[in-house]
């Protein structure tokens, strides 16, 4: 990848985590039930330079708008980013074999609708499999296919126009006045070794949360946890910042495992909903989990810096010449980006006050 290639790459990955950055702030009624204002820029690097670009600027860019939102390695990370690599797959196959044949038959609207498709499946499977750990999740598939549907047109028609308008031109030119190149030197230097250790353990927790339905697992976990706490000197405002944050997405999936689970011991039967055993329990243990990831996330955000997670990615590419010559490119598209975003979200601000102001 060139150095050309390196900061178009940025570009869009900066402009897709401030479209993420963005749409976080929108309530949502049903979990994963979301626009996916992200897919556009996808959708964008997908036409202009092929499906190489797109997976990795969704790839990048889950990483990028977690790190500003704070929200790295807890579930909303997880979800998006299966989801964003499941939409920029499937849509570049779509694309490869139906739209940039000698023969197309379908347009970039269809490539999107596929991937909005591919991007709520893949959010499911890991949230029934590792957050709720019910598959009888899976009964509420036909209704987010749906909203995926058109959610997929909808951003497929804006990635559309702005490319045949011009439009993302502005975007582009905003952000392509944030790059800052010392970003690639700060992201070159040497980590301290606890940052190191912090990363190490937060990746570690992550998977044991994820693996482990154990009850005594995740209350030593929690102990753990608190100790790190006390050891930052986190205030505990940011505690109850946490679980206000958590509080929607853990309700929610909550909630759907409580009506999913239909097996076991019948407790009550309130408006037509009947509350079983099993129910009860699976939505205590999803809850439990969702906020002990979300703990896990504000951990590691108030020990390691941004810039230093990305000095750590890069020094854990491995010394092999191939390796490196497709991962260092996207490591300082990453260092890249992570200074652009702020200036990305504040122009698509400034776009959306001036749309609404006509």
């Amino acid at each position: 990848m060139s150095a050309r290639r390196e900061y178009d790459t940025a570009i869009l990955v900066a402009f897709a985590a401030a479209l993420q950055i963005a749409e976080s702030f929108i309530p949502y009624p049903v979990p994963g039930a979301k626009l996916g204002l992200a897919n556009i820029a996808t959708m964008l690097a997908l036409m202009r330079f092929g499906p190489g670009a797109a997976v990795t600027v969704a790839f990048l860019r889950t990483i990028v708008a977690s790190l500003v939102l704070g929200t790295f390695l807890a579930p909303p990370f997880f979800l998006s980013l299966t989801g964003a690599l499941g939409a920029a797959l499937l849509s570049s196959l779509v694309y490869v074999v139906f739209v940039n044949a000698k023969r197309p038959f379908m347009s970039s609207i269809g490539v999107s609708v596929a991937g909005s498709v591919a991007s709520i499946l893949c959010q499911t499977v890991v949230a029934a499999l590792f957050f709720v750990k019910t598959t009888a999740l899976f009964s509420i598939v036909p209704y987010l296919v749906i909203i995926a549907v058109v959610t997929g047109w909808v951003n497929g028609y804006i990635a559309a126009r702005m490319i045949s308008s011009h439009r993302y031109e502005r975007f582009i030119a905003v952000i392509s006045g944030a790059m800052r190149p010392e970003a690639l030197s700060a992201s070159s230097k040497k980590p301290a070794m606890r940052p190191v250790l912090s990363v190490i353990g937060a990746f570690a927790a992550a998977v044991i949360l994820a693996v482990s339905d154990a009850p005594l697992v995740g209350a030593a976990v929690a102990v753990i946890f608190i100790i790190y706490a006390v050891v930052l000197r986190v205030p505990l405002r940011a505690l109850f910042r946490v679980l206000r944050k958590s509080i929607l997405p853990i309700a929610l999936f909550s909630f759907a495992a409580f009506l999913a689970a239909n097996n076991g011991a019948v407790l009550a039967v309130i408006g037509g909903f009947i509350i079983t055993q099993e129910g009860v329990s699976i939505a205590v243990k999803s809850a439990a989990r969702l906020f002990l990831l979300s703990f896990n996330a504000m951990l590691l955000m108030r020990a390691v810096k941004s810039e230093d997670l990305v000095a750590i990615a890069v020094r854990c590419v491995p010394p092999i010449p191939v390796v490196r010559k497709h991962l260092m490119p996207m490591a300082h598209a990453a260092a890249l980006a992570l200074v652009a975003t702020p200036h990305a979200v504040a122009a698509i601000r400034a776009e959306v006050n001036k749309m609404f102001s006509r």
